[in-house]
């Protein structure tokens, strides 16, 4: 589980040092800055970091301000939240838009561990078009002054991709959804999906697996090693693993153990 700290007055120059040594020293922390951006705070100050800090305009003293952002919501709801606006620009706090954003962020947590729960790899030769406009759409955002709304917008496109995936059995492109996700959501915008639960997670192997596997075990009646070989490497590459049985096989995920 991710954890949390709130650094207050971290615009002006030595509260920036701090932000600055504390992402640095424990990047696995998520930090919130909070800070009224008087004469004395200035959002240059936090420049180097800005891409790993979460930045709230706002008065320490304003005390259901801090309250209602930690208090009725997760700070990954926060954050999501948060980088649908511009840094430079005021941050519109208010229920209506957190619960939505809650909401929001939820179902791209359920989309992306949708994918996850069956494999984990990732690939970062990305060959589906959809993938790859988002990919550049998405660098294009951030090369824009660190322009997160537009990243939201193609991060948020990644849902229709794996719908599309999804009913389609295209497994072959779930560990290219992964690096995306991981790359741009994870590392960059610092959103937390959590961990899929492997014990708990219930998967239906796709048909195309199912074909690959049968095509195996015939291979290898025949004796026809190298074809077996390449038909496991050609499953193995779709995030599964077949465990070869004396009158069969069975079929489990490549990172069920």
């Amino acid at each position: 589980m991710s954890k949390n700290v709130l650094v207050t007055g971290a615009a002006g120059f030595i509260g920036a040092n701090f932000a600055e040594y504390f992402v640095n020293k424990h990047p696995d922390y998520n930090v919130i800055v909070l800070d009224k951006l008087t004469y004395a705070g200035n959002l240059d100050n936090l420049k180097k970091v800005m891409d790993k800090i979460t930045f709230v305009q706002g008065d320490i003293c304003d005390f259901d301000l801090v309250l209602d952002l930690f208090k009725k919501y997760d700070p990954m709801t926060v954050r999501y939240f948060i980088e649908q606006f511009h840094y430079r620009s005021n941050v519109d706090f208010s229920d209506d838009g957190l619960s939505l954003a809650e909401k929001q962020f939820a179902k791209l947590k359920e989309s992306v561990n949708s994918v996850r729960a069956i494999t984990t790899n990732i690939d970062s030769k990305l060959t589906n078009q959809e993938l790859i406009d988002i990919y550049n759409n998405f660098v294009n955002a951030m090369n824009e002054d660190f322009n997160t709304p537009l990243a939201m917008v193609e991060l948020n496109k990644i849902m229709k991709v794996i719908s599309n995936a999804i009913k389609n059995n295209l497994t072959e492109i779930y560990p290219q959804i992964n690096y995306v996700v991981s790359a741009f959501a994870e590392q960059v915008l610092g959103l937390d999906f959590g961990e899929v639960d492997t014990q708990q997670k219930v998967v239906e192997i796709p048909n195309k697996v199912k074909e690959l596997a049968n095509l195996r075990w015939e291979a290898k009646q025949n004796k026809n090693w190298a074809k077996s070989d390449e038909l496991r490497d050609e499953i193995k590459a779709l995030g599964y693993v077949i465990l070869d049985r004396k009158d069969g096989y069975d079929i489990e995920l490549l990172n069920s153990k």
